[in-house]
């Protein structure tokens, strides 16, 4: 009788881990769902935006002004998919753990200059002012890890 309710015991507990490891893999499948949702939408989102620009290329042959202006909207827009291909490579070899980061010491006003440099086309597209005041004598900064 005590096997018994041993037994009985132990598969009640048996029972309830598993009821609980469903329900964490269902909250992960679900994470997992939105994620391929975001995702796909963030893939699309560009490449929509290329083929347009070079649909509007192609009609705007007669006036090289505008067949340059599409030409940068295919070729920025191809530039953000492949940076968002390569940030999912990235997390994919993070999350497999098969990615080393390599620290690296990094002189912090070249690397503000370089930002803010990169920042400029949208903040003068938007008639605004971004500038960088840096004081002399900046510190390395170190075991900063890049991918």
């Amino acid at each position: 009788m005590v096997n018994l309710c041993a037994l009985a015991l132990r598969q009640a507990r048996l029972y309830e881990e598993t009821r609980a490891q469903v329900k964490e893999l269902e909250r992960l499948n679900l994470l997992k769902d939105d994620f391929l949702s975001t995702v796909s939408h963030e893939l699309r989102t560009p490449m929509t935006n290329v083929r347009m620009a070079l649909q509007m290329l192609q009609i705007a042959c007669d006036n090289p002004k505008k067949q340059q202006h599409y030409f940068a909207i295919a070729l920025k827009e191809c530039n953000r998919q492949i940076d968002l291909i390569n940030d999912l490579l990235d997390m994919q070899r993070l999350s497999a753990e098969k990615y080393l980061l390599q620290p690296e010491e990094i002189f912090l006003p070249h690397y503000l200059r370089d930002l803010v440099a990169t920042a400029q086309p949208l903040v003068q597209g938007k008639k605004q002012n971004l500038q960088l005041h840096l004081e002399e004598g900046a510190p390395l900064l170190g075991q900063i890890p890049r991918l």
